[in-house]
């Protein structure tokens, strides 16, 4: 995976700042099994292949944050949301199935069926905050939320 991000941060008075971040998320080198069968006399056997995919994913997005800290830093509230785009190239969605024949390569992949795609099993946003409180030296009172839009995800390779 090469990721690369560029943030810049703005403070906005002592207590409030805004942050910004831009990120690229570059991913390769998937990796997956190719089963198949072969019959030996009387008896039915499998053979495992450990196979590179060319398979890329690329995710780009923005994180827009603001963080609120108050009474020397003993209230601090922090809310933030994330936009981000994931897209694939080089998917099969027939991978490793009997439609993957009779076109398979030697990465167990039909290349003629192969797409580029917006990937929906990433949410496009997600979002949420974090609120800390410290009224003592030994107390420390903290409570998150995160939440994200639908996505998508399946146990087959398929993906509407």
């Amino acid at each position: 995976i090469d990721l690369y991000e560029l943030g810049y941060r703005y403070k906005i008075s002592n207590m409030l700042n805004l942050d910004v971040s831009l990120f690229l998320q570059e991913c390769f080198n998937y990796a997956s099994v190719l089963a198949s069968n072969y019959l030996l006399g009387t008896s039915v056997g499998t053979n495992l292949q450990v196979n590179n995919l060319p398979l890329k994913a690329r995710q780009t997005g923005v994180t827009i944050a603001v963080n609120f800290a108050a009474l020397d830093n003993k209230i601090q509230f922090k809310p933030f949301i994330t936009y981000s785009q994931t897209q694939v190239s080089n998917f099969s969605p027939y991978i490793n199935t009997p439609s993957t024949l009779p076109f398979i390569n030697d990465q167990g992949i039909n290349s003629s069926k192969t797409v580029s795609m917006n990937w929906n099993a990433t949410p496009s946003w997600h979002g949420g905050f974090f609120l800390n409180a410290a009224p003592t030296a030994k107390w420390n009172v903290n409570m998150s939320l995160y939440a994200y839009n639908n996505f998508y995800l399946s146990t087959t390779n398929e993906q509407t």
